[in-house]
């Protein structure tokens, strides 16, 4: 897969008249509103919206005042999903809005890595596709926790139940929703996010230098001892045992 053209679109064009590529077009719309015409689909967009244009099919657009898009133009391209056009839509973070406009500099810029770092913004945006086109979080409220669950990973005062009450949501609403979504109540896969960071600075312990305790205040847990028993029943052994474990294997490796 190879980036062989991107581009902006002036603010003020409001659309482009009809025309066709060789090259599968990725287009994301920054700014605006308004209807892009695929071959024969009409596909009402807004910002964010992603559509994967196919080779040698003639599309249009037309937008608001404010409309402003970005194209890539890609060969080697293998579509995340089985439609004709695929059509997706940023997240609330704007990563794909994001990643693409700094591929769009670094394809411009041709500083000294420029060909590396524009084949890995690529390759990230095509992460970003796959992973939706699999499945993504469809209540925003559970993403929002999600997100801000991830956000507060280190922090042991972060409060569930408050977050819960400030979405406006029922409580016990909100945790069936959660749990719907993500196979497990918002206290459990808060434990397993904490967890699942605290192994992996475990894994890294003889280059960071932390003691078990450190680590269990570093992900989240204000007790170490609630750490040990948590890490215990997630993974079968305590945090000590991991470690003499995870020796054992690099020695013998």
């Amino acid at each position: 897969m190879r980036l062989t053209m991107t581009g902006m679109s002036y603010e003020h064009l409001q659309g482009c008249g009809s025309h066709a590529h060789d090259q599968w077009e990725i287009v994301v719309v920054l700014h605006g509103s308004g209807t892009l015409r695929v071959g024969d689909l009409d596909i009402e967009f807004v910002p964010g919206t992603i559509v994967c244009q196919p080779p040698n099919i003639p599309h249009s657009s037309i937008g608001t005042p404010d409309f402003q898009d970005m194209y890539l133009r890609i060969d080697g391209f293998v579509p995340p999903s089985p439609e004709k056009v695929p059509i997706f839509q940023d997240d609330e973070e704007k990563r794909f809005s994001t990643l693409s406009r700094m591929l769009y500099e670094s394809f411009y810029k041709r500083e000294a890595n420029s060909a590396h770092l524009v084949e890995a913004l690529l390759d990230a945006l095509y992460q970003l596709l796959t992973g939706w086109s699999m499945g993504r979080i469809e209540n925003p409220a559970v993403d929002a926790l999600v997100r801000a669950m991830i956000f507060n990973i280190a922090n042991p005062k972060f409060s569930i139940a408050d977050h819960m009450r400030q979405s406006g949501y029922c409580t016990d609403h909100f945790r069936r929703c959660f749990k719907r979504e993500m196979g497990q109540t918002p206290t459990a896969y808060m434990i397993s996010l904490r967890i699942e960071h605290a192994r992996r600075m475990l894994d890294l312990r003889n280059q960071g230098g932390y003691s078990i305790q450190q680590i269990a205040h570093m992900s989240g847990f204000a007790d170490p001892y609630y750490f040990s028993t948590m890490f215990k029943k997630a993974l079968g052994c305590s945090p000590t045992q991991y470690l003499r474990s995870h020796a054992r294997e690099e020695k013998q490796g």
